[in-house]
């Protein structure tokens, strides 16, 4: 019964660890994106797509995009995590995060999916909901 409890309890610390680094990496990669973002390297963070993403958008279509974001919002300020989501399958990792992010010229949420290819956060999906996108 002792080895059941140790095993189960082994297993619990275990899975913490791994939703604590895959939050890490999640968040590290929405850094990285914001940062890329900044810079105007649309193509950069379309590089870091998956397969899936590529076939929603082209590149160019994602460059449009992003660059109409950058010019109703300018360059983030600041971004809090607001929610998180591992999921574990046979498939590999995958990580949503919403973010509450100010913006030079406004506030937006955020909601990104990463699935993890390795130590490689890929963007799967990106949504930006901010009422200066669609006044402006």
């Amino acid at each position: 019964m002792r080895a059941w409890i140790g095993l189960l309890l082994l297993a619990v610390l275990l899975g913490g660890c791994s939703f604590v680094e895959d939050k890490d990496r999640g968040e590290r990669a929405v850094a990285r994106f914001h940062e890329l973002f900044g810079m105007t390297q649309y193509s950069e963070i379309y590089l870091d797509t998956t397969e899936g993403f590529r076939e929603a958008a082209t590149e160019a279509e994602f460059a449009e995009f992003m660059g109409a974001v950058q010019r109703k919002l300018g360059n983030v300020r600041e971004s809090e995590l607001t929610d998180i989501e591992v999921n574990w399958d046979s498939d590999g990792t995958t990580i949503w995060l919403s973010y509450d992010t100010a913006y030079e010229l406004g506030k937006a949420t955020e909601q990104f999916v990463w699935v993890m290819e390795g130590e490689k956060a890929r963007l799967e999906s990106y949504q930006i909901d901010s009422k200066e996108l669609i006044l402006k």
